[in-house]
């Protein structure tokens, strides 16, 4: 997944488009996770994710990371 979320990247997509192409890519055992235990208010907050940080001129930013949140969802959910 990660390698897929580099590549569209690298295509200059979003990072909540990337978490929707991923998403949007699940078969088996992914997509009866995301289709069954999940609840559609998460289904949506995961891809949309956004954080707060200090850019280096200490200006708080925010930043989408919906396709990292993602990926940490999957690895917690399956550990």
């Amino acid at each position: 997944m990660t390698m897929a979320l580099s590549a569209y990247k690298a295509h200059k997509l979003t990072n909540s488009q990337a978490a929707t192409a991923l998403v949007v890519g699940f078969s088996g055992q992914l997509k009866s996770w995301w289709d069954n235990f999940l609840t559609d208010e998460e289904r949506m907050k995961i891809p949309n994710h956004k954080y707060k940080r200090l850019n280096d001129r200490g200006i708080e930013v925010e930043e989408e990371n919906g396709a990292e949140m993602l990926i940490h969802t999957i690895t917690l959910h399956f550990l």
